[in-house]
This record gives C-alpha cells, sequence and structure tokens, in this order.
C-alpha cells in the first residue's frame, strides 16, 4: 500500500484544481463525441493538456 502525505490545505486546492481541469477536458471530449469538429491542432493540444491533468493529479495524490 502506498502511503500518502497528511491532508493539507495545499495539497486539496491542488486536487481541487486537477479535478476541475479533468472536468473541462471531459465537457470537450463529450462535444467532440456529439459531432463537434476538433481541428488537428485542437486533438494535440487536447492530449497533451489530459497528460499534464494526469501528471497534476498524481502529484496532488503524493
Amino acid at each position: 500500500m502506498t502511503r500518502t502525505r497528511p491532508c493539507t490545505p495545499d495539497r486539496i486546492i491542488a486536487i481541487e484544481a486537477a479535478a476541475e481541469e479533468v472536468g473541462i477536458i471531459g465537457n470537450i471530449v463529450a462535444a467532440i463525441g456529439t459531432g463537434g469538429k476538433a481541428l488537428p491542432d485542437e486533438l494535440e493540444w487536447l492530449a497533451g493538456h489530459l497528460e499534464r491533468c494526469h501528471v497534476a493529479i498524481l502529484d496532488a495524490l503524493r
């Protein structure tokens, strides 16, 4: 089992910020899935942003 740090106010803020980012990305993905047309540049940005969100969540949980 992984040991985690105590849940401090800074960690709570980081987790909330990461969750908000994931929610925004979810909205973009939903729009694409319902017929919205995404340009290749937007998809590239989306892929990079998803990676940054993943890293932010992992950092917040450490």
